[in-house]
């Protein structure tokens, strides 16, 4: 990601057939480390579930009978896809209720 900041040229050049004939405002390639608007609150609830669940791989792992990394892993896996599926279902009918 470094290497190519400095290869790509800022504004972003546009190929084919149709032309600019509007300015960038100057703000557009710099920095911005905060940016606030609607989307973000889509990161609240993936914030909450991981400050909820981290503290518990430990005590998970150390509850295991025969601890190894692929046991841990397994139960990773199994955790975000059931986690997958409650979201999906949630956005799913949430969507079908305002249908």
């Amino acid at each position: 990601v470094i290497y190519k900041k400095f290869n790509i040229p800022c504004p972003l050049e546009t190929f084919g057939n149709h032309s600019v004939s509007e300015v960038s405002p100057e703000d557009t390639c710099t920095i911005k480390y905060f940016t606030i608007n609607q989307e973000t609150a889509y990161t609240i609830p993936i914030l909450a579930f991981a400050f909820v669940c981290h503290p518990e791989v430990l005590p998970i792992y150390t509850e295991l009978r025969n601890p190894t990394k692929r046991r841990m892993q397994n139960i990773g896996n199994v955790s975000i896809l059931g986690m997958f599926i409650m979201y999906f279902f949630t956005a799913t009918f949430g969507y079908l209720t305002f249908l």
